[in-house]
């Protein structure tokens, strides 16, 4: 990927996660500073998410395997992460436990959720996305893959909106060894008091 690539990649990318959001909530103009949730291993496509809402003003908050199920929810809910941004593999359990993530409103997979077209894994993952896609929409949340959302980031693009010093970044999670992940922020807080 070239450095104009990548660029594009973002601004597309970016508009969309700021049109669903505004999109999902019913908001006449567009919102900043409201949450993302990525939760994947280290790919290409978690650091173009990143970027993207740093260049949009979204406050990202990184979910971690490592943390558990509990911690994904309690993440997701404390930093009230509107859209969440996975591999394809998170998809069915942040469905399955949506009930308890009221604020959850979008899930955008990084990975395509269209019936691939090679016909040896064709009959294999064929159905994998539009199961998904029943599951979520029973659930009351929408479900988009990257290259849709990266269509209607090119449909309504929008200018950067970049954040200001003093502007949330990102929220850390730490594991919690002894209870429920705190943010780093809570954490600090704790030590200066």
């Amino acid at each position: 990927m070239t450095y104009a690539e990548g660029s594009a990649r973002v601004n597309h990318f970016g508009s969309g996660l700021v049109h669903l959001h505004q999109q999902a909530h019913g908001l006449a103009e567009a919102a900043q500073r409201w949450s993302v949730g990525l939760w994947s291993i280290n790919r290409a496509e978690w650091g173009l998410a990143d970027m993207a809402c740093c260049s949009y003003n979204l406050v990202t908050a990184g979910l971690y395997d490592t943390l558990g199920p509990d911690a994904v929810t309690y993440g997701i809910c404390h930093s009230e992460c509107s859209i969440v941004v996975t591999s394809s593999d998170h998809i069915a359990s942040l469905l399955r436990d949506s009930s308890n993530m009221p604020v959850l409103k979008v899930i955008i997979s990084m990975d395509s959720l269209k019936a691939p077209t090679d016909s040896k894994t064709a009959a294999a993952s064929s159905l994998a996305g539009p199961i998904l896609r029943i599951y979520a929409a029973d659930k009351g949340v929408q479900l988009y893959d990257w290259e849709e959302v990266e269509a209607l980031g090119r449909i309504h693009e929008r200018r950067h909106t970049p954040p200001r010093p003093d502007d949330t970044f990102t929220i850390c999670y730490t594991s919690g060894t002894t209870g429920i992940p705190v943010s780093q922020g809570e954490r600090i807080r704790g030590w200066i008091y």
